[in-house]
């Protein structure tokens, strides 16, 4: 996890940019078992799993959700729904 501060402080010479674009929910749902990120936003996510520092530069990575039909933003709501409430315990 990387706050606000941290990022200023270490990444001071470089940020490098990438995306990386998901399709299918059950990539969705790895990338979540992968980070523990049940009961985040997508906020969280973006911010918690898609921000790296290493020395002096941080690698910022904007996901998204590779059909144009629906947002990753509606995707992530389904997927932790499903999660929350249908998956047995």
């Amino acid at each position: 996890m990387t706050t606000p501060e941290e990022f200023s402080q270490y990444a001071q010479t470089r940020t490098v940019t990438g995306s990386q674009g998901i399709g299918t929910l059950e990539e969705l749902r790895g990338l979540i078992e992968q980070h523990a990120a049940w009961g985040w936003t997508l906020a969280e996510f973006q911010e918690r799993a898609g921000v790296r520092l290493e020395g002096d530069t941080a690698y910022v990575t904007q996901f998204y959700w590779s059909d144009a039909k629906t947002t990753l933003n509606a995707v992530w709501e389904l997927v932790q729904y499903i999660h929350r409430y249908y998956l047995p315990r």
